[in-house]
């Protein structure tokens, strides 16, 4: 009889997988973080001036009108297309660009693949709240066992390292 083996990739991963994982810890999210924002600078600086252009086209200023708060539609814009590249990054490959370069992946507490609510919720309202106060939501990845950030804790989202990869 062969032995079968089930691609790294299988969904969900064996019991033997799950024992073995190892939870991203601060530094190396952080890190992660910050390349991805580094990558997203370039595009978002391109987008920031293509719409800059076409405002002073427009007279009546409705791209940079303060629409809510003190924010204007092209900072609306730029917020959403960052948010976007996180989310569709991660419910599609599990990762980011910056967590490929660091080898971790996002997955759900009880392993299955995340869906793209939790995601969504993870990577917005998440993010917010861990970053409300101080940033404690994000401090307190040292705390535990699996070292989760707050939006991990509120979407059952873990960061782990990803070795074979």
């Amino acid at each position: 009889m062969q032995n079968e083996q089930t691609p790294k990739d299988a969904w969900p991963p064996l019991a033997e997988d799950r024992k073995k994982r190892v939870y991203a810890g601060f530094f190396v999210r952080l890190t992660a973080y910050l390349i991805d924002k580094l990558i997203l600078c370039v595009p978002l600086l391109v987008l920031r001036a293509v719409i800059g252009i076409i405002s002073l086209n427009v007279t009546d200023g409705l791209l940079t009108k303060d629409i809510i708060f003190s924010f204007s539609a092209v900072d609306l814009i730029l917020y959403f297309a960052g948010v976007a590249y996180f989310i569709l990054m991660t419910y599609g490959a599990g990762r980011t660009i910056g967590k490929r370069l660091m080898k971790i992946r996002v997955v759900s507490k009880d392993d299955r693949k995340p869906t793209l609510f939790e995601i969504f919720f993870r990577e917005t309202f998440g993010r917010f709240l861990s970053s409300v106060v101080l940033c404690i939501g994000y401090l307190i990845i040292g705390a535990g066992d699996e070292k989760e950030a707050l939006h991990d804790h509120l979407a059952d989202t873990r960061v782990i390292y990803e070795f074979d990869s």
